[in-house]
């Protein structure tokens, strides 16, 4: 078989093909450049720091964008204050590295750091939050956080001392929605936990079902009531909730209240009785104010 060199109208074809081909990628790259330096609404307003809860995915029809919506928890920077805790941002990003293997999950307890967009919705978006963040700079960053516990009242809010006739709460959140875990008490390690313990469950430790709500939330769990012991060695409680009921502290999916320590337990010290007067008792008394009364009256008039 005899092979033909290609003619002059066939390089013609096949250059313009490769210059085609090029074009597009160039194209591309510059659209993705653009989107990845940019809020998608021109707004850029500084760079917020904040940590949350996943709470789900807005719509975007964008090509090239992904996006999460994450509740505020707690702000670490916020220079202008346009940030609220409780609000809802949606954070966006250009699918391209380091943000192309975000992988967002309702309840993950995340931090990011991101372009502050303002709250206008861009027209190919919707579902979207009250603000809006875009990732795109090398010191922007989307990162999942370990789950949090902490003891707390009935009404959730944090304790670290408790007296011995009061009831131990336990809240926590950042975890799987919808899944339930283990609650432990146990007596406060003070060198630290590492991934891996086992959490010990002997002497005063207390267990129970708690059901994580669909935003990842643990909402107050009765785990120690009343009455309270203090720890035989002084040294206070910590909590552990474990999220895969697997009898281990796993770093990476577990919450823990250490503190130093989570908290500590106090005996109410009764009051002390009031002595009661007897009837001879009260008849002396106002014999001796009669008394009194009679010497203050006859010194003025002498």
């Amino acid at each position: 078989m005899t092979r033909h060199s290609p003619t002059t109208e066939t390089r013609t074809v096949l250059r313009t093909i490769l210059s085609a081909g090029v074009l597009i990628v160039l194209l591309v790259l510059v659209c993705l450049g653009t989107a990845a330096a940019a809020c998608p609404n021109d707004e850029d307003m500084g760079t917020v720091n904040f940590r949350g809860v996943v709470t789900g995915e807005p719509t975007i029809d964008s090509v090239g964008a992904g996006g999460v919506n994450v509740r505020i928890d707690e702000i670490l920077s916020d220079p202008i204050g346009n940030l609220t805790v409780g609000d809802v941002v949606t954070v966006g990003y250009p699918i391209v590295p380091p943000f192309a293997d975000i992988d967002a999950t309702v309840g993950d307890l995340v931090e990011v750091c991101g372009e502050y967009c303002g709250a206008p919705e861009p027209l190919d978006w919707s579902g979207v939050g009250d603000h809006i963040v875009w990732l795109h700079a090398p010191d922007h960053f989307y990162r999942l956080l370990s789950p949090t516990a902490a003891a707390s009242n009935a009404t959730g809010t944090p304790k670290d001392i408790y007296l011995d006739d009061e009831d131990v709460y336990a809240t926590g959140s950042g975890f799987r929605a919808g899944t339930d875990v283990d609650i432990f008490v146990v007596s406060h390690r003070g060198w630290g936990w590492s991934d891996g313990d086992s959490i010990p469950s002997r002497g005063l430790v207390t267990v129970s079902d708690g059901t994580v709500s669909t935003s990842g939330d643990l909402s107050p769990v009765l785990v120690w009531h009343a009455p309270l012991v203090p720890d035989e060695c002084g040294i206070g409680y910590d909590i552990v909730i474990d999220a895969n009921q697997n009898g281990v502290y796993d770093a990476s999916t577990d919450g823990l209240d250490s503190g130093s320590p989570s908290f500590d337990v106090i005996i109410r010290m009764p009051s002390a009785p009031v002595p009661a007067l007897t009837p001879i008792g009260v008849i002396a008394l106002v014999g001796l104010l009669c008394v009194i009364g009679m010497f203050r009256i006859r010194r003025r008039f002498d």
